[in-house]
């Protein structure tokens, strides 16, 4: 599998594009807009980098349930404008390949000092500048803005925050017709990677990894009733990989899919996500979209190609009777299955809001019934059942 830095900061997208629409259209405008102003400045291929990757993600810090249904410039004046750097730092900050990064990304709200003009990285200004002109410019777009419709006075005249320099080089880019067309267009997505710095920077397993734990916590904290399933889930995966003796890359990879498996789950509304009692016909009928949601979501990434089917398949049973595409036990691979049953053993060992998780005794009688019934894999389940000491001890770690 070989995946790139442009790769993790799509997926990302992916998932602020989910329950944010408008932040992520934002911050890939950021992008594109701080990528182009680097250039013209002809800085050092790693700062172009830097900068480019601290703009995608620059407020990242937003993510959270009670912003879902807010737009980027209604929230500039908000008291959370000063916390969410740090915030997004303190996200951020496990992540090896994002780490140069941060400092951009905790001090992108700064201004520049004509006294002291490297009190700052110019690194800062640029996204600072790029964020900014992204705000001025965002009910002007359309699909035939050009140079002369925006009134790009009136951005200098309010904004005298910026090094010379930038603002400089901020008129010479914006007389380009490309850079109006690409930021009105809807296919801007597709142009960032095209363009991108870091689309041929190739990062570990171990890197990925790192990536999909920070949008674990995301989709978890997404719904109080699923706090930390996902990291369960990822663990427990990787635990029964690991008893079964397969190779550690595998091992990794499973894990990945484990952290990934229940994405699909941010575009069901909350209401049904954190029902108490059962759901009625068409509210299940709607809750079982998510594993579906989650194929298309990661369709997108093309190097998680076998991730992709393994999370998708964990509500696949051996029978034909799960979802979303009744596949039965010959088309279902073993990290299909070790998913399946790592997904079955979190959600009834976890705790709920509404209820205490199962003792191990009753969750292995019931995970043995639909091993019984051909829905479950037998040899995944023995594996879980030799080590359900260790495996449950995981699930209260978490």
């Amino acid at each position: 599998m070989q995946i790139s830095t442009q790769h993790t900061l799509s997926l990302i997208n992916i998932i602020v594009k989910s329950i944010f629409p408008d932040l992520a259209m934002h911050m890939q405008r950021t992008a594109y807009i701080s990528l182009i102003i680097a250039k013209e400045l002809n800085l050092h291929k790693n700062i172009i980098e830097n900068i480019y990757i601290a703009s995608n993600i620059h407020d990242i810090g937003f993510i959270d349930k009670k912003w879902s249904v807010t737009a980027p410039k209604d929230i500039v004046e908000s008291e959370y404008i000063t916390e969410h750097e740090a915030n997004g730092v303190i996200m951020l900050n496990e992540i090896s390949i994002f780490e140069p990064a941060l400092t951009i990304i905790e001090q992108h709200h700064i201004s520049w000092d004509a006294t002291n003009p490297e009190k700052y990285p110019l690194e800062c200004h640029i996204l600072h500048m790029a964020d900014a002109f992204e705000l001025f410019t965002q009910s002007q777009l359309d699909n035939n803005i050009s140079y002369e419709d925006i009134k790009i006075n009136d951005f200098i005249e309010e904004n005298n925050q910026f090094p010379p320099e930038l603002i400089t080089a901020l008129n010479k880019v914006i007389k380009h017709d490309i850079l109006w067309y690409r930021l009105a267009s809807a296919q801007l997505e597709q142009a960032l990677v095209d363009i991108s710095p870091v689309k041929k920077n190739i990062i570990s397993t171990d890197d990925l990894l790192e990536v999909c734990q920070l949008i674990a916590k995301i989709i978890d904290t997404y719904s109080n009733f699923t706090m930390s399933h996902s990291i369960k889930v990822a663990k427990i995966s990787r635990f029964i990989a690991d008893k079964m003796e397969l190779p550690l890359e595998s091992q990794k990879q499973i894990q990945i899919a484990g952290y990934l498996h229940d994405i699909g789950k941010l575009y069901i509304p909350i209401h049904i996500l954190e029902k108490k009692g059962r759901l009625t016909a068409s509210e299940y009928s709607l809750m079982r979209i998510h594993s579906y949601k989650t194929d298309e979501m990661l369709s997108q990434i093309e190097p998680l190609r076998n991730i992709k089917h393994w999370a998708a398949n964990h509500h696949e049973r051996l029978d034909g009777s799960g979802y979303p595409r009744g596949l039965v036990a010959y088309k279902l691979d073993l990290p299909s299955k070790i998913l399946a049953i790592a997904d079955v053993f979190t959600a009834m060992a976890e705790d709920r809001p509404y209820r205490k998780g199962m003792k191990p005794e009753r969750i292995l009688d019931i995970i043995d019934e639909e091993v019984q019934n051909n829905r479950l894999e037998k040899v995944v389940f023995d594996v879980l059942k030799s080590n359900i000491k260790s495996a449950y001890s995981i699930i209260n770690k978490v």
